[in-house]
C-alpha cells in the first residue's frame, strides 16, 4: 500500500514459500520524516531454508534506514542492519558437512551487526517497463559493531535501458555488477562471503559458481561463496508476435556472464575448488508477463562452454524461473 491511512506512507507485507524455504517480511516507510524530505523506515525479515541436504539455516533480523535526496536523480541511504543466523544439524551429519559450515553449526545464533551506505542514481523513465534511462547503485558496508562478523564490503550495480527500434518497441539493456569483501577480523565468515544466485547468471544453480569445499567423506562439495564477483548481462525485449500488446506479454533474448572467486573463510583440511576467476556464461530466451501482481518471467538458459556441463554440482540444466 503506497498511501497507508491516506498519509502517503508505504507499507509492504509479504510471505512466500516453496519446497525448501519459507520467507516473511514487513517494510514501512515514512516519506517525510519529522517534516523533512527524509524517507525513514524499517524492514523486518525471517527466512527458513531447508534446501541443503544435511543442515538447515534460519535467518531473521531487521534494518533501520533513512534516505535523503541529493539532486532530482541522486539520493543517499544510510542503514543499520542486524541479522541472526541459526545453522542446525544432528551430530550424526558431521561426516557429510564441509568444515566451514560444520564450525558454525551449534554456535547459533550467529550475529551480524553492520552499518551500510548506498548512493543511488536513477533516471529510469518507467519503473514497470523501462525504455530509457540508467539505474545505478554503489553500497559500502562495515560489520563489526558487536556480533560475530567483521568485514568491509563494497558492491555496485548499474543497468542502462535504451529503445533500439521505436516502431517495433524493441528495448535493449546492459547491466553490470561487482563487489569485494575485506575481512577486518581474524577471518571472513563463510556466511558473509558473496554468492551468485540463479538470477545473476541465469542457467546456473544458486551457489553453483565459485569456491566450493569438500563435504567431509562425500564426493560432493558445499558452496562457500567468494571474496570477489563480477557479472554482466545484455538483453533485448520485444512484443510477442500474434499477441495483443495490451496483454502485457513480451519476449526477450539475453546473454549472461559472471565470475566469483577467492576465499578467506576457514576451511580446515578440506579441499577447495573453484577459487580461480574462470568466467561462466550462458545465453537464453524469456517470456515476460506484466501481471497484476508485478512482472513475472520464465527464463530458459544454456551454458556456452561444454565443460560447464561436466563440473560437479556447478550447473543445473533446464529451466530457471524468476519472479
Amino acid at each position: 500500500e503506497k498511501n497507508f491511512l491516506g498519509r502517503g506512507q508505504y507499507i509492504r507485507i509479504a510471505a512466500g514459500g516453496g519446497k525448501n524455504s519459507r520467507d516473511y517480511s514487513l517494510s514501512f516507510t515514512e516519506p517525510y520524516f519529522l517534516g523533512y524530505r527524509l524517507a525513514a523506515g524499517f524492514d523486518l525479515f525471517k527466512n527458513e531454508d531447508t534446501s541443503e541436504d544435511y543442515y538447515n539455516v534460519d535467518t531473521q533480523g531487521f534494518s533501520l534506514r533513512v534516505t535523503a535526496p541529493i539532486t532530482e536523480d541522486l539520493s543517499t541511504t544510510l542503514r543499520y542492519n542486524y541479522t541472526e543466523l541459526d545453522y542446525s544439524a544432528p551430530t550424526t551429519n558431521e561426516p557429510y558437512i564441509s568444515t566451514p559450515y560444520w564450525t558454525v553449526v551449534g554456535q547459533s545464533p550467529l550475529v551480524r551487526s553492520s552499518i551500510s551506505h548506498t548512493v543511488t542514481f536513477d533516471t529510469i523513465d518507467d519503473k514497470t517497463l523501462p525504455r530509457d534511462g540508467i539505474f545505478a547503485q554503489v553500497t559500502q558496508e562495515f560489520a563489526g559493531l558487536g556480533g560475530d562478523s567483521d568485514f568491509y564490503k563494497v558492491s555496485g550495480k548499474a543497468r542502462y535501458f535504451h529503445m533500439l527500434l521505436e516502431d517495433a518497441d524493441v528495448i535493449g539493456s546492459i547491466s553490470v555488477a561487482g563487489g569485494h569483501i575485506w575481512g577486518t577480523g581474524d577471518e571472513t565468515k563463510v556466511y558473509d562471503q558473496f554468492k551468485l544466485s540463479a538470477a545473476d547468471v541465469r542457467g546456473f544453480e544458486s551457489g553453483g559458481i565459485g569456491p566450493r569445499a569438500k563435504k567431509g567423506t562425500m564426493a560432493d562439495y558445499d558452496s562457500i561463496g567468494g571474496t570477489t564477483y563480477f557479472t554482466v548481462s545484455a538483453e533485448a525485449s520485444f512484443p510477442l508476435p500474434l499477441v495483443p500488446r495490451d496483454s502485457g506479454f513480451r519476449g526477450a533474448v539475453f546473454a549472461d556472464a559472471g565470475t566469483l572467486y577467492g576465499n578467506d573463510a576457514f576451511t580446515g583440511s578440506d579441499s577447495v575448488v573453484g577459487t580461480s576467476s574462470s568466467l561462466r556464461a550462458s545465453v537464453g530466451a524469456s517470456i515476460i508477463w506484466a501481471s497484476p501482481f508485478g512482472p513475472l518471467r520464465f527464463d530458459y538458459a544454456i551454458p556456452l562452454k561444454k565443460e560447464d556441463f561436466d563440473e560437479v554440482q556447478r550447473f543445473k540444466f533446464g529451466i530457471a524461473t524468476q519472479f
